[in-house]
């Protein structure tokens, strides 16, 4: 477990979701990092909140602010945890059932997940209850 030392500051962040459209977020609040202990495998500036609920009730969530500002769909947040040679994902405001079929190819073959609706492959989603309401884990 590491432990980070820093500021809380708030900027604007810039997205670039395709070249044809760009949003800025604004009121952004994170944790500028000065000091980083048991991370070294991490390299970082700062850390922006996904957390579903905050100690600090002046502190919201990334996707929080975003659907607020109406940058987002919904006020989700999904990630794909890539095999060894695969590079992990996060989506924010939704998934990617593009990915949710190739996931199903490897693993269920049979399914034909090319042919799928997009019903059937969001029912393929697996929702977890989070055991605490201030950081994620199921």
């Amino acid at each position: 477990m590491g432990k980070v030392i820093g500021h809380v500051v708030t900027d604007q962040v810039a997205w670039v979701p395709n070249p044809l459209s760009h949003q800025l977020t604004t009121d952004v609040r994170f944790l500028l990092i000065f000091e980083a202990e048991n991370l070294n495998t991490l390299n970082q500036d700062g850390l922006v909140g996904l957390a579903p609920g905050s100690l600090n009730k002046d502190q919201k969530p990334l996707t929080q602010v975003m659907y607020e500002q109406g940058q987002l769909r919904d006020n989700v947040f999904s990630m794909y945890l890539g095999q060894t040679d695969e590079q992990s994902k996060i989506w924010l405001g939704g998934h990617d059932r593009d990915t949710i079929r190739k996931m199903i190819a490897r693993h269920q073959p049979d399914k034909e997940p090319d042919k799928m609706s997009n019903d059937e492959v969001d029912s393929e989603i697996k929702w977890l209850r989070l055991a605490s309401k201030y950081y994620w884990m199921a």
